[in-house]
This record gives C-alpha cells, structure tokens and sequence, in this order.
C-alpha cells in the first residue's frame, strides 16, 4: 500500500544518500 511505498522510497533515498557521500 502507500505506507509500504513510502518506505521503499525512503530507502532507496537513504541509500542514495549515503552512496553521494561515500563518492
């Protein structure tokens, strides 16, 4: 549902995030 998306999105920006950091 939308609450489950959210989440998958999150994640994936947290992952993102965290990817731009380390280069």
């Amino acid at each position: 549902g939308i609450i489950h998306k959210n989440a998958a999105a999150r994640k994936k920006s947290r992952l993102a995030a965290k990817l731009k950091r380390e280069s």
